[in-house]
């Protein structure tokens, strides 16, 4: 069962979230990208930890990971997208 909260963020600096929110998921994707290829040797979050120390928060980092290891896991055999409505569009007219 899903359980969906709304909320509101008041900030400032919309930029700076953007940039942050922009870091996590390329983190999340980059992590699903090295499961998927298995092209590391050792653990993929020891490897990503490494690549990305000081770009954000070590939880923020770790969050990210477990999230791309956890797409891996649950659709192994199935394509996943990351991006949007035009990614999608792509996919489905055959195009790289």
């Amino acid at each position: 069962m899903y359980q969906v909260i709304h909320g509101e963020i008041y900030v400032q600096d919309a930029k700076l979230l953007d940039s942050l929110c922009e870091q996590f998921q390329h983190i999340h994707c980059y992590s699903y990208n090295r499961c998927k290829k298995r092209d590391v040797s050792g653990p993929v979050r020891t490897y990503c930890e490494d690549k990305f120390e000081g770009q954000l928060n070590k939880r923020w980092v770790r969050d990210a990971i477990l999230s791309g290891e956890a797409i891996y896991t649950r659709f192994e055999d199935q394509k996943v997208i990351f991006g949007g409505r035009e990614s999608w569009d792509r996919l489905n007219s055959g195009c790289p």
